[in-house]
């Protein structure tokens, strides 16, 4: 890199900008504009412009990661795949990739790298094994079971490798990811209430109808309601750990009233003990100890009176409609679970592949029929034993075994907070399909990535002190 190019002054601005706290803030209001606005390749554009600004221009890449992590959240392809599929769309990929790509390989050559040892190295290379290895002489393999593979793949390790080479570990590089969740969190959090703001009429019921219409185009309210769920604990962390954290109970109550409305039970089911456990937590080693007791007094007379209100008027036939009328029934996951085990069944070596759903029971009806039913398990042991069988189930394991090693193994109240959002993640895949959507692996391959950046650095403290104590011992 010529050194009178990267000082330029414009260039040097611009990295402060983008070095600048509120700049994943700017970046997810950015990201909204794209979302209202319908402009998800000029979003894509953006997004890339900051990317490749970042790996061109700057040695640690951190700043990219906003980008990486949002741009998946201005997506409506759900509601309309042809603006993804158009000449402009298509020439946006081929030249931006390209020039990313391109900015990519420059950023490796030119910029010092971060050559640590990875202790979660293998378990990825496991997990990228499963993925494909899975359907492997089974009776339903496919060319799809290889695309699954490689988006799984590309989404997790893509953005594990790159990161973790070219970021590096600065002491506040956890708040900075918690901060970047929260973001994600509160940019799913205004995509839901456009969808009120817009589309419900006052009085109408919330029921199994009004959940249908709760779909943001890149995700259905489940999608959304587990997203946010798994981001709480990134909150909860910003409420331990920041100057006036407190205030930050103020998003707690918007962010679990929106998970509220995405009528996920789910994302609720979770989300109960997770305020249980991180307003706790807070309670008891927080910074504003006595005023989160307070908010949590607050918070609990609050709802204990709102619901009391609606029984008290004879509303709940509106205002929990949709819990009244699902109760729990439980959406066909037992069968769907009783038909996975049965591709276990079939192909308990590699099993029957991730395409095994579609081409059983979809293929038959013609691209035209848009009725598909379910391609997930909707519980991640389940679906590893039915498409990737034995062989991907333990090296799924292994990858899993690595992944709380890592969060535990040196017990830390930072890296514990973060890595509650996986756990979450996890927790929630145990009932709904999270655990193989791209934008939940993208944030999955980036908080394990800074998790272990953090016990790496503070294995190298330890050993550090230990050498001065031991040369210290023989000078005496």
């Amino acid at each position: 890199m010529p050194e009178k190019l990267y000082n330029n002054k414009i260039i040097a601005l611009l990295r402060k900008c983008i070095e600048s706290p509120i700049y994943p803030v700017i970046l997810g209001a950015v990201s909204l504009a794209c979302y209202f606005l319908n402009l998800p390749i000029t979003s894509i554009i953006i997004f890339g412009v900051v990317c490749t600004f970042t790996f061109l221009f700057v040695e640690d890449t951190r700043p990219a990661l906003p980008a990486v992590l949002f741009v998946f959240l201005t997506l409506q392809y759900q509601f309309d795949i042809k603006p993804y599929q158009s000449v402009f769309a298509i020439c946006v990929y081929a030249i931006g990739g390209t020039i990313a790509l391109g900015s990519i390989v420059f950023h490796f050559c030119v910029y010092k790298l971060d050559h640590h040892k990875r202790e979660l190295h293998w378990g990825f290379i496991a997990l990228a094994l499963a993925f494909f290895l899975g359907g492997l002489f089974g009776n339903h393999y496919d060319w799809r079971n290889l695309r699954n593979a490689v988006v799984f793949t590309a989404s997790i390790c893509a953005v594990y490798y790159f990161f973790t080479y070219t970021m590096r570990h600065r002491e506040d590089n956890l708040l900075y990811v918690a901060r970047v969740c929260v973001v994600a969190m509160f940019i799913i959090v205004a995509q839901i209430a456009e969808i009120y703001i817009t589309e419900y009429d006052l009085g109408t019921a919330l029921s199994l109808d009004w959940k249908g219409k709760v779909d943001l185009g890149w995700g259905l309210g489940n999608s959304a309601g587990e997203m946010m769920a798994m981001m709480l604990p990134a909150l909860f962390y910003l409420i331990y750990k920041e100057k006036h954290g407190y205030l930050y109970n103020i998003l707690l109550i918007i962010g679990v009233a929106a998970i509220y409305f995405t009528f996920c039970r789910c994302a609720l089911l979770f989300t109960i003990p997770a305020l249980a456990v991180g307003l706790t937590v807070n309670c008891i080693i927080g910074r504003y100890r006595k005023i989160n007791a307070l908010f949590v007094f607050l918070l609990l007379a609050t709802i204990g009176g709102l619901v009391l209100s609606v029984f008290i008027s004879g509303q709940q036939e509106k205002y929990f409609a949709y819990f009244i009328e699902k109760k729990l029934d439980d959406s066909s996951r037992f069968e769907i679970w009783r038909e996975y085990l049965g591709f276990f069944k079939d192909s308990p070596v590699f099993g029957e592949g991730f395409a095994v759903y579609r081409r059983i029971h979809n293929d038959h009806l013609g691209p035209e029929y848009t009725g598909l039913k379910v391609l997930n398990a909707h519980n991640t042991v389940v679906q590893m034993l039915g498409c990737t069988g034995i062989v991907g189930f333990v090296l799924y394991l292994f990858h899993r075994v690595q992944t709380m090693w890592i969060i535990f193994k040196k017990p830390n109240v930072d890296r514990i907070f973060l890595g509650g959002c996986i756990i979450m993640g996890l927790l929630l895949s145990l009932l709904d399909p999270l655990f193989f959507r791209v934008y939940f692996l993208l944030f999955y391959g980036v908080l394990l990535m800074v998790i272990e950046k953090s016990y790496i650095a503070d294995v190298e403290k330890d050993k550090a002190a230990n050498t001065e104590l031991i040369e210290a011992e023989k000078t005496e």
